[in-house]
């Protein structure tokens, strides 16, 4: 499991300078043989 910055960018909105939100990226490397289910949303 390796992480990576994704780093901040500059947008201009009008006069003002303001930057984009900060996350993070994971990037997850499985084994031959695994596997992970995919994700379902439950409805209600």
């Amino acid at each position: 499991m390796n992480q990576l910055a994704i780093p901040i960018k500059g947008r201009r909105i009008r006069p003002i300078m303001g930057h984009t939100r900060h996350y993070k990226r994971m990037i997850i490397t499985l084994q031959p043989g695994y596997s992970i289910p995919p994700l379902r949303k439950k409805i209600t």
